[in-house]
């Protein structure tokens, strides 16, 4: 190109430049992301909301050593941030020592005088320069001299000087130099052949083996990393059965081919698994096992024992090995991503379905789909009681929830209690175990909704025919036990926390004893034999005329 000269980096002073523009602009925020200010909570407070159950220690354990590839690469990525800031502060010093070549040309200086000097001063020192320096004296410079005539001319000749004061040079515009910012030797001489292999290796090697491996993995899996068997699987069976009960979206569920090793590397099948799911299906006491059903992938093993782990776990079952524990682990992770796309599936089927393309899923098969989802989280089957989230509570003690003067049936009840009443409707438990159903009450989100319906770029916001209305929906998220009830607040131990205060705080709520107390029991027996009326003596006994009253089932017969 005309007016251009494209040279390479002969000092290498332009290739570091290209080196520390590069690193601060790849360094900086790469540094930034891995050392990113993270805004935990202290250690300490943390502590006091948490709660520290068996089920809940051992579970914060399993995530920790769950964990030691993820610090391995945390350790790796400071490494190279450590070396990377090495790299960039030898580069910024290469830089520092260079010297800059481009110096501003300056013919007052090489004449050796004032920039107010005389035109007679400026020929007088022309003459004296011109005879020290000339080629035909003594000890003469050649380069000095062209120098020198150059300088008296762009301070004696107008046309010299008028390209000295607007080009810089007295000679006029010179030819535009780029630096090429690679060093010479790295494309000339022996070391081209290098160049040229390397070039070839990464983008004919391993660019491309890169980008396969990339589209291969792709293509196996939705937007939302479903396996697209998996969404035609339920494309299949809910377009098939728009009227789904719970039992046989849970059979769905557990058919999905993420938990099928053919389709998935991360299930572990063993040897073992025949006789130890066995076991576990004589342990499941539910119809919704139906290991009976022949109807493909619904009675395949992986499915089988899919529904047995799940079913065990919604039962809250102990499971005859660490490995099929493991194995649910895997279960449970996966379940709340599938329930989300069967959800988003019988929205597609119900669009399709308006075109003819598809058969719309009922309002009722929605519903139990999105069942599945808590029921799974809370480890709960349909009928238990939700009181069950909390720790340290079983069903045994969910008979002193409900009685004559109480009816406490969820957590909401639960949470509305004054906090001396919770205390001793739990009195059999430990200030330690109260403190940890406290925390997990402040951990239960409260979610209100509201909505509201508008119509939006419009001056009228009346909702009309064939108005396009905006449904504008908001969510608080709040904690269940400051909503609805009082939060003792989080205290630093378990000695801070109300107890209960003798028998007095205890009668207040619980007529009936704890099952582990057989003396108050015995005693209250006596108190109600010493207070029954008169014509209460005869209850339970046969009376001609009367009902024999069942005690033991709570029911009459005539």
């Amino acid at each position: 190109m005309a007016g251009m000269n494209f040279q390479y980096d002969e000092t290498g002073s332009t290739f570091y430049y290209f080196l520390v523009s590069f690193y601060a602009l790849a360094l900086i925020p790469f540094s930034i992301w891995v050392f990113r200010a993270k805004e935990d909570k202290d250690p300490k407070d943390k502590d006091k909301t948490i709660c520290h159950c068996e089920a809940c220690q051992a579970k914060n354990r399993r995530l920790h050593a769950s964990k030691p590839k993820e610090r391995f690469i945390q350790k790796i990525l400071y490494i190279v941030v450590i070396v990377g800031w090495v790299l960039f502060a030898w580069a910024a010093y290469k830089v520092a020592q260079i010297k800059t070549d481009h110096v501003e040309y300056d013919p007052y200086e090489v004449l050796g005088i004032d920039r107010g000097s005389s035109d007679k001063e400026i020929r007088q020192q022309y003459r004296d320069l011109s005879k020290v320096h000339h080629p035909d004296k003594s000890g003469g410079d050649d380069t000095m001299f062209l120098r020198i005539a150059k300088a008296y001319a762009a301070l004696t000749d107008a046309e010299s000087r008028k390209n000295w004061e607007e080009y810089g040079n007295p000679d006029g515009p010179g030819a535009m130099q780029f630096g090429i910012a690679l060093p010479k030797w790295l494309v000339e001489g022996n070391t081209s052949i290098w160049v040229l292999m390397s070039y070839v290796i990464v983008f004919m090697v391993i660019l491309p083996a890169v980008v396969g491996t990339w589209w291969y993995k792709s293509i196996k899996y939705s937007g939302d990393k479903i396996l697209l068997p998996t969404t035609q699987l339920y494309y299949y069976f809910i377009n098939k059965t728009p009227n789904m009960v719970f039992k046989r979206a849970f059979m769905i569920l557990a058919a999905s081919f993420e938990f099928w090793k053919r389709h998935n590397n991360e299930v572990v099948e063993r040897p073992t698994d025949d006789e130890e799911v066995r076991q576990l299906m004589r342990d499941v006491s539910s119809t919704y096992l139906n290991e009976k059903n022949r109807e493909q992938p619904l009675c395949f093993p992986y499915s089988v024992k899919a529904r047995a782990l799940l079913l065990a776990h919604m039962q809250r079952l102990q499971l005859p090995s660490t490995h099929l524990h493991s194995d649910l682990l895997h279960l449970l992770s996966k379940c709340p991503t599938l329930i989300n796309e069967m959800v988003q599936i019988c929205a597609q089927l119900t669009a399709m379905s308006k075109a003819g393309h598809a058969t719309k899923p009922r309002l009722e098969t929605l519903e139990n789909i999105m069942k599945m989802c808590p029921l799974l989280v809370q480890g709960l089957w349909e009928n238990n009681s939700p009181l069950l989230m909390l720790p340290h509570i079983s069903e045994q003690q969910l008979k002193h929830f409900v009685n004559k003067k109480r009816a406490i049936r969820n957590l909401k009840q639960f949470c509305q209690l004054a906090d001396e009443d919770r205390r001793s409707l739990v009195k059999h438990l430990e200030d330690q175990e109260y403190k940890n159903i406290i925390n997990t009450l402040r951990s239960i989100p409260a979610v209100t909704m509201q909505c509201d319906m508008k119509v939006l770029d419009d001056e009228d916001n009346s909702i009309t025919a064939n108005a396009i209305v905006t449904v504008m929906v908001t969510l608080t998220r709040e904690s269940m036990l400051s909503k609805y009830g009082s939060d003792p607040g989080s205290l630093a131990n378990a000695a801070d926390w109300p107890a209960a205060e003798g028998e007095d705080a205890e009668v207040a709520l619980d007529d009936e004893p704890p099952a582990d107390d057989p003396d108050m029991q015995e005693e209250e027996v006596e108190e109600k034999k010493k207070s029954s009326k008169p014509w209460e003596k005869n209850k339970g006994k046969k009376i001609k005329g009367r009902c024999k009253e069942k005690e033991t089932r709570g029911i009459c017969t005539l």
